[in-house]
């Protein structure tokens, strides 16, 4: 399974500007080792069975700060797909260390 065929969304503390597959603008990860500590948490519900036009999210808050991160995959395949907690993490984590705001 390639996470290429559909859609992973991993929003860096609210970031709201898109350009390409990376935000531009919003708060920093800051520490990629905390957001992938709260990631590795929300992979847990978001892994397994989407449906065609499946979306799952997941809002963790930041362990200091008072700010949030929220990770969401959906899926645009046309069909059933199955996402591992391992892909979840592996993929998501990959947005982490490569976009600096986020990314879809």
């Amino acid at each position: 399974m390639h996470f290429s065929t559909f859609l992973v969304a991993a929003t860096a503390l609210c970031a709201t500007s898109v350009s390409g597959s990376c935000f531009n603008t919003g708060q920093n990860w800051g520490d990629h080792e905390v957001a992938k500590a709260q990631l590795a948490i929300a992979c847990k519900d978001l892994g397994g069975t989407y449906t065609p036009s499946e979306v799952r999210q997941r809002c963790r808050n930041k362990p200091t700060g008072g700010e949030s991160y929220n990770f969401k995959i959906e899926n645009h395949t046309g069909r059933n797909i199955q996402v591992s907690q391992d892909e979840c993490e592996r993929e998501i984590g990959a947005q982490i260390d490569n976009c600096g705001h986020g990314g879809e």
